[in-house]
């Protein structure tokens, strides 16, 4: 047996007797953006894995001068080994 809804007659609109609300529910899911083939977020990574090790040779020298070019190459450099391991 079907109930119809109760009707207000003073408005003549339809009164729900029971309703269900539910929390909204918001679904997030990794964007993996891929650019000539290459998942920018991992390349994203990479770089900053670089660049935490080539600060790391400045901060061993006691942040004196030296060249950062050097520091980034040879920062790649052990990067590239240790995800060869």
């Amino acid at each position: 047996m079907e109930m119809a809804p109760a009707v207000d007659s003073r408005t003549e609109t339809a009164v729900i007797e029971s309703v269900v609300v539910a929390e909204p529910v918001v679904i997030v899911e990794p964007v993996v953006v891929v650019v000539d083939g290459v998942n920018q977020s991992a390349a994203a990574d990479a770089r900053e894995e670089i660049a935490r090790i080539a600060y790391g040779y400045w901060e061993a020298r006691g942040y004196a001068a030296g060249d950062p070019l050097e520091d980034w190459v040879r920062a790649e450099n052990e990067y590239r080994q240790q995800r060869s391991l």
